[in-house]
């Protein structure tokens, strides 16, 4: 080894022992207290966030039936008035389907080859 080595070696050695004493400053808990809450606080917060989420869930399921219900008796309105409506809303609805569905088969199957 020449001398210019020894030298960025020990250089090297001193910056790493320097850089892993500032780090281990950072680490302490003298400095940087993390407080930690007590057991029944966090007990508390998890009810109360359980509460909030199924109140909103039970929020959510009661949109979702209420529309399900409208949407079901609009379409069973219609379907007494007038069949032939509906007939006419359901065809260009399969064919989109069918068209979407086929156009990503073929998507797929391009994709397959590559």
């Amino acid at each position: 080894m020449t001398m210019d080595n020894k030298r960025d070696n020990h250089d090297a050695r001193q910056w790493e022992e320097a850089f892993r004493t500032e780090m281990r400053k950072l680490d302490d808990e003298a400095l940087f207290p993390v407080p930690v809450p007590d057991l029944a606080s966090l007990e508390r917060m998890i009810a109360a966030e359980k509460r909030q989420l199924r109140r909103k869930l039970m929020r959510d399921l009661l949109l979702f039936w209420l529309f399900a219900v409208m949407i079901l008796g609009l379409l069973v309105a219609v379907l007494y008035q007038s069949p032939l409506l509906i007939a006419w809303l359901q065809a260009p609805i399969l064919l989109g389907a069918y068209f979407i569905g086929s156009r990503a088969s073929k998507k797929r199957a391009r994709e397959e080859r590559t």
